[in-house]
């Protein structure tokens, strides 16, 4: 939900810097920027959400989301909360990227 409402907020500010009709260019640069950012903010609690499936019974500093955050902090440092984003940035924003213009192309076709 976090990337339809930076793609929209992102939208309007770039239809007044750019009165007209947005490209597909501009579409897909605005899908891929919006789910980058959500990306960015949702993935620490992905992480989380991850070791504590795979660790809860193994680990005791994975007990809950607070002591599994702090586990990851001590241990690996605030990157820690990012290991493995690379790759799910470039499957994500591509996917967005696409979802997006897919979604305005039809929109504008239909009204």
């Amino acid at each position: 939900a976090k990337k339809y409402v930076v793609f929209e907020r992102c939208k309007i500010r770039l239809e007044r810097l750019k009165p007209g009709t947005l490209t597909f260019l501009d579409y897909f640069l605005l899908g891929a920027f919006s789910k980058l950012v959500a990306t960015i903010f949702t993935y620490p609690f992905l992480t989380i959400k991850t070791r504590l499936q795979i660790l809860k019974k193994e680990r005791p500093e994975y007990a809950n989301v607070i002591s599994a955050f702090m586990a990851i902090v001590k241990n690996e440092g605030f990157i820690g909360l990012y290991k493995g984003l690379n790759s799910k940035i470039f499957q994500s924003v591509l996917a967005a990227a696409i979802l997006f213009v897919s979604k305005e192309k039809m929109y504008s076709f239909i009204f």
